[in-house]
């Protein structure tokens, strides 16, 4: 029995009305099958082979200086899949390229952490194929297919998903009973870069163009893009300290633009607090996971001043946890320096 045969053997097993109830829409036993058809027809085209305008010339080899990230035949099968997805239904296809992006990393010559994108150490560097990404999709397709299957009877709630930048779509609330986030923190760390493998290859970004856009799109936590002055939202005396203190090192920073940045973030976080303040009644509570950052020397106490920001909003800071301690950069000894916290306000 092959392994697809396995899953809709599988569903048979449950009750006729549990089989056919879908998440999402999605039948386990059909998705199965469609994504069977689409690996066993699949011939990559010449266009599959293309560079995508605008993507960075280390995404394929032969890549800049002999580093690139996926080979030529890894780069073409799952540009390949992804034109072939177009034909599928929408939701099949969603799915099979969130799947497919979820292999793509382990079958490139790189890693992604929380300090980035570094190329893979030349030892431990192997020519990946186009074989070896379809048989990480089919075990991707199991696990979805399970999940599918398993998932499926559970009751749904009458909710609502509002997919977009917190900073307006808070706007089309009206009321809320908590919010919980964790915010980027101020630490230049670019998330449009730590995703930028998938975002070229699953046909999200097109141009360089489209790549500037959602960068400039983001939370002002970094520096790889220069920001537009904005009104002023943040009222602390620690953060007016912070940005003087950088200023004075703005010589020793790797970026002279870091102390606007700073002031940029806490403006950010202070129009996401603003509309929490509108939308919570008083008594309820926002729970932030934030952490502390650092440049030139400059410790960054980016709780102590979200709390000074958040109190004139109407919050006020009712408990405090230390969850880890986190590296500061290479360049100041790579020693564990900084925290991250977990902050509860309550609406006062």
């Amino acid at each position: 029995m092959s392994r697809r045969e396995t899953h809709v053997a599988a569903a048979r097993t449950l009750p006729f009305h549990v089989m056919l109830k879908l998440v999402g829409g999605l039948s386990a036993a059909d998705f199965c099958a469609r994504y069977e058809r689409l690996i066993n027809t699949l011939t990559p085209r010449k266009i599959d082979d293309a560079a995508i305008p605008g993507m960075p010339l280390t995404l394929k080899k032969p890549g800049v200086n002999g580093k690139f990230v996926f080979s030529s035949d890894v780069y073409r099968t799952a540009r390949a899949i992804l034109r072939r997805s177009r034909s599928m239904e929408e939701d099949q296809a969603r799915l099979l390229r969130v799947l497919l992006g979820s292999v793509l990393v382990p079958n490139s010559n790189v890693t992604i952490n929380g300090k980035g994108r570094r190329y893979r150490k030349t030892r431990a560097r192997v020519q990946k194929s186009g074989a070896d990404l379809i048989a990480s999709l089919d075990e991707a397709v199991d696990e979805a297919a399970a999940d599918l299957t398993r998932f499926s009877g559970l009751p749904k709630g009458a909710h609502r998903v509002l997919r977009g930048d917190a900073r307006t779509e808070l706007s089309r609330v009206t009321e809320a009973d908590v919010a919980i986030f964790s915010p980027p923190y101020p630490n230049s760390f670019d998330y449009t870069d730590v995703y930028n493998l998938e975002l070229w290859m699953l046909g999200y970004l097109s141009s360089s163009e489209h790549n500037t856009a959602l960068r400039q799109q983001t939370f002002r936590s970094h520096v790889q893009i220069k920001w537009k002055t904005t009104t002023r939202l943040a009222s602390s005396k620690r953060l007016e300290a912070v940005v003087v203190a950088l200023s004075r090192k703005r010589g020793e920073l790797w970026n002279r633009n870091i102390p606007e940045m700073i002031r940029f973030y806490f403006d950010d976080l202070c129009m996401v607090f603003r509309h929490l303040g509108r939308i919570l009644k008083l008594g309820h509570h926002v729970v932030v996971a934030i952490g502390d950052s650092q440049y030139a020397g400059v410790h960054i106490d980016v709780g102590g001043i979200l709390v000074e920001c958040a109190a004139p909003l109407g919050f006020r800071l009712t408990k405090k946890g230390k969850i880890r301690s986190m590296r500061n950069s290479s360049q100041h000894g790579g020693t564990f320096e900084l925290s991250e916290h977990c902050l509860v306000f309550e609406r006062v």
